[in-house]
């Protein structure tokens, strides 16, 4: 019988997918990233299922969608009943590793289940001490990125079974605070080096920095997250070459990704906190493993993040079991019996983030935009009904930056996608009966 691939799973926490060189970006941010996109396949059309991070992990750790999980608030953690993807890797034989940087991917929430080695690499958990947000905004310590690499590479060739790495990256997550050698690298010169300790300990959270930043404040916010993107490929890129050393790059298959996107001043807003958008919803994906995946691949058609674990498991031969009332697609070959849109969903604050938010001046100007959302994504349109009962609509291809909402003028569109979002969702009700 012939040995099962190794699986690494990279995801690049809080990334939209437009930052990326290898999705056209005019900086050239991922040399690491765009090699192995060009080696494998690249998703164009991939959408998370949530606006942030707990619920987006539990549906790609458990193939279920956020209303069917239920794992939406931080208080809130994946059900003993659920089995997740590692636990099932771990079942058919495959050593597991997770290697985390964000405090929802722990034992916490859940998501630590089935890994037979846990390793959380960031000092900054939680918050971290102010010392280490200082360290940090000097250049001098990042959140995690260079000790989860160097865990991975010892880890590795220790395993004697085919092994199964998950590993999250936090840097591309706010603050964005790059390490030495990085912090001008797409910045203006002196004054971004001499003043940067003082901006980044100022910019702890961009739905923040939307309260006050001017466009000249985001261009430095933007090259320091540019920045941030560049360091972690070079993450990356250590930790392939760790494999092609060791002989083991093309037995592994190798999955990057991200858990959700960011606002960087769109629409007035800045972070993941409030509101519900493509720059929330599309992010990156690459697949790379020669024996399956034909180089420089281009995937046009629209997939989510919930698909990831499904066809892992189809590309190693075995069957994902879930308790999800709906099908997945093969990422690898698609099907007449895909559905056509993605789904995600946002849902309000609860009670103890709403005190928490209300004691913020800046944070009574974004409240209108906490309000629980569906959304539908075609490959033409963008579908949002809320919680209200209001709806609204985009032409992605011919308004990407959602400047003009047409709901109005498209009764038919907005009618038809209202009924397919409907079936969906009692597709879900109609399973629990």
């Amino acid at each position: 019988m012939n040995r099962l691939p190794n699986i690494l799973w990279i995801v690049l926490d809080a990334l939209r997918w437009d930052h990326l060189s290898c999705y056209g970006y005019s900086r050239q941010t991922s040399p690491n990233i765009d090699h192995l996109a060009a080696q494998g396949a690249l998703y164009k059309q991939a959408f998370a299922q949530a606006h942030y991070s707990l619920p987006s992990y539990a549906t790609m750790f458990t193939g279920l969608y956020p209303h069917e999980h239920g794992v939406e608030r931080s208080h809130r953690r994946i059900d003993e009943s659920t089995t997740t993807l590692a636990e099932q890797l771990a079942a058919i034989g495959y050593e597991t590793a997770c290697i985390s940087s964000n405090p929802y991917v722990s034992p916490d929430y859940g998501l630590s289940r089935g890994f037979d080695h846990y390793h959380f690499s960031n000092s900054l958990r939680g918050g971290g001490k102010r010392a280490d947000r200082v360290l940090k905004s000097l250049g001098m310590a990042d959140q995690g990125a260079a000790r989860g690499v160097r865990f991975a590479q010892d880890l590795i060739p220790s395993c004697t079974q085919p092994w199964f790495l998950f590993i999250l990256f936090s840097e591309t997550h706010e603050p964005h605070a790059p390490p030495l050698g990085y912090i001008t690298k797409y910045g203006t010169g002196i004054r971004h080096w001499l003043t940067h300790p003082l901006f980044v300990l100022r910019t702890p959270r961009l739905r923040r920095v939307a309260w006050y930043a001017d466009e000249d404040e985001w261009r430095r916010v933007t090259a320091l997250l540019d920045a941030e993107i560049a360091y972690v490929d070079h993450r990356i890129g250590q930790l392939v070459d760790s494999l092609a050393d060791q002989g083991a790059l093309d037995e592994t298959i190798i999955i990057v990704a991200a858990d959700h996107g960011d606002f960087l001043g769109e629409h007035g807003l800045g972070g993941h906190t409030f509101g519900m958008s493509e720059f929330l919803m599309h992010v990156p994906l690459v697949i790379r493993y020669p024996p399956s995946v034909a180089p420089g691949t281009g995937v046009d058609r629209i997939v989510e993040l919930r698909d990831i674990s499904y066809t892992l498991m189809q590309m190693i031969g075995a069957t994902f079991e879930t308790a999800s009332a709906y099908s997945a697609r093969n990422l690898l070959a698609a099907s007449p019996a895909d559905r056509h849109f993605a789904y995600a969903r946002r849902r309000q604050a609860d009670s103890g983030g709403k005190r928490a938010m209300a004691g913020e001046k800046w944070a009574q100007r974004f409240m209108k935009y906490d309000d629980d959302v569906e959304v539908l994504r075609t490959s033409k349109w963008q579908f949002r009904q809320y919680g209200t009962g209001r709806c609204a609509l985009y032409d992605m291809a011919l308004d990407p930056a959602e400047t003009n909402e047409i709901s109005a003028a498209r009764p038919e569109i907005v009618e038809e996608l209202q009924a397919t979002l409907d079936q969906f969702l009692a597709q879900a009700d109609h399973s629990r009966r």
